[in-house]
C-alpha cells in the first residue's frame, strides 16, 4: 500500500493541522535540488528504509554500491534462517486470521525450509547430519535446522506472541509513506521529480485492546547491535531508527488506535523487548529522517569504512569493493554508473579479485 500525501491528509481532516505542523516544525525548508545539480550528484535518494539508513551510517560506500548502483549483495546462512522462521510465523498468522489453527507449526517450518533452501542452493545449510539416531533410526537434526526449530518453539511457548493465540490485524504489512512538502522533493537519475518516501515491512500487528496495538518484529539473531556489539535494551531501542519508522507508519495506517507498542522479539536470545512511543516522538523521528535526507544528498565523499565487519560484506569478499572504489576516483562517477549499475553476483565475481583468507 502506497500512501500518497494528496490522499492521506484529507482522511484525517480533524487533525490535519496538528499532523502537518509536525513536519513543518522539525523540517526547515531547504533548497530544492535542480535537475543539473542532481545529475552531477551520485548519492541520489528517493526512498529509504531502516536497513538503508543503518547501512549508510555504517559504510556510505557500501550504501552507494547497494542502493545507488543497485549491485546485488550475497545473503548468508543467518539471513536465510531468519527468512525461514519469518515465513513460518507469517503463515501461522494468516491461518489464525482465517480461523484455521489446526495446522501443525512444525509442518509449516519444514515447508518453509524446503522452499527457501531450494530457492538458494548457493547457501550451504543442512537440515540433517550424516549421523543416524539409534533410537529412531533417522538422521540426526543438524544445528542449522535446530536454530530455526528452537526459534519457532520459543514463540509457540509464549502465549502473548503465539500467532495462534493472539488477535492479529496484519502480517508482513508493507508501507510506503511519502513525506509531504517541497523540502522533501528529490530527482531520480532520469530527472523525474519524486517525494521522498519511507518504506518497509512490519512482521506482525496484533490488537491488545480496543485502544492499543502492538507491532512485533521477529529477530533470530543475537541481542546485540551488529556494528557495535552493544547489548540491546529498552534505552538503546528507543534510539534505534527501525522501531521509530514502525511507529510512524502505524500512526497513519491504524489511526483508530491511540496506543502503539513496539516489540523486538529475540527468539534465540532473551525473548521480547517492548517500548512505547508517543506522538511527541514523531517530531524526533521525522527530524532524523530529514537529517538523513539532506545529508545523503550533499555527500560527495562516500567514505569507505574499513572495519572488522568488512569480512562479512560480500562486496569486500569478492573484491569488487576495491575495484569500484578505485574506478570511482580514477575514471569518474559516470563510468562507474555505466559499468557497475545493477551488477549481479556472477558479474561481480568476473571483475573482482577474491580476497585470500
Amino acid at each position: 500500500m502506497i500512501v500518497h500525501r494528496n490522499a492521506i491528509w484529507p482522511l484525517y481532516s480533524t487533525t490535519w493541522k496538528r499532523k502537518s505542523s509536525i513536519f513543518k516544525s522539525c523540517s526547515p525548508m531547504g533548497q530544492i535540488v535542480t535537475k543539473k545539480q542532481t545529475r552531477k550528484a551520485l548519492m541520489r535518494v528517493v526512498k529509504c528504509s531502516a536497513s538503508a539508513i543503518g547501512l549508510y551510517n555504517h559504510c556510505p560506500f557500501s550504501y552507494f554500491m547497494h542502493y545507488i548502483l543497485g549491485m546485488e549483495s550475497k545473503a548468508g546462512k543467518a539471513a536465510l534462517q531468519g527468512t525461514i522462521v519469518h515465513q513460518a510465523l507469517e503463515w501461522m498468522t494468516k491461518l489464525r486470521k482465517r480461523g484455521k489453527t489446526n495446522v501443525d507449526p512444525m509442518w509449516l517450518l519444514h515447508r518453509a525450509w524446503d522452499e527457501h533452501t531450494a530457492a538458494t542452493p548457493e547457501i550451504s545449510i543442512r537440515k540433517v547430519t550424516t549421523r543416524i539416531d539409534k533410537e529412531t533410526g533417522e538422521f540426526k537434526e543438524a544445528a542449522d535446522f535446530k536454530k530455526c526449530r528452537v526459534a519457532l518453539e520459543t514463540v509457540l511457548n509464549d502465549p502473548y506472541y503465539n500467532p495462534y493465540k493472539i488477535k492479529p490485524i496484519d502480517s508482513e504489512r508493507w508501507f510506503a509513506l511519502e513525506m509531504p512538502g517541497e523540502e522533501w522533493q528529490c530527482l531520480d537519475k532520469d530527472g523525474k521529480l519524486h517525494q521522498f518516501a519511507v518504506r518497509g515491512f512490519i512482521d506482525l500487528v496484533h490488537e491488545i485492546d480496543e485502544d492499543t496495538i502492538e507491532i512485533a518484529d521477529w529477530k533470530t539473531g543475537s541481542r546485540k547491535d551488529f556494528y557495535t556489539q552493544q547489548p540491546i535494551d529498552e534505552a538503546l531501542l528507543m534510539r534505534e531508527v527501525q522501531p521509530r519508522l514502525y511507529h510512524l507508519a502505524a500512526y497513519f495506517l491504524y489511526p483508530q488506535y491511540k496506543n502503539i507498542l513496539i516489540t523486538f522479539y529475540y527468539t534465540n536470545d532473551g525473548g521480547p523487548i517492548t517500548i512505547a512511543l508517543s506522538q511527541d516522538d514523531l517530531a524526533m523521528t521525522i527530524a532524523g529522517l530529514h537529517r538523513f535526507f539532506t545529508t545523503i544528498r550533499r555527500d560527495t565523499l562516500m567514505r569507505r569504512n574499513r572495519w572488522w565487519t568488512c569480512r562479512m560484506c560480500s562486496f569486500n569478499n569478492n573484491g569488487v569493493c576495491h575495484r569500484v572504489w578505485s574506478d570511482l576516483h580514477t575514471l569518474g562517477g559516470e563510468y562507474v554508473e555505466d559499468r557497475y549499475a545493477n551488477l549481479d553476483l556472477e558479474g561481480q565475481l568476473a571483475i573482482g579479485k577474491p580476497v585470500e583468507a
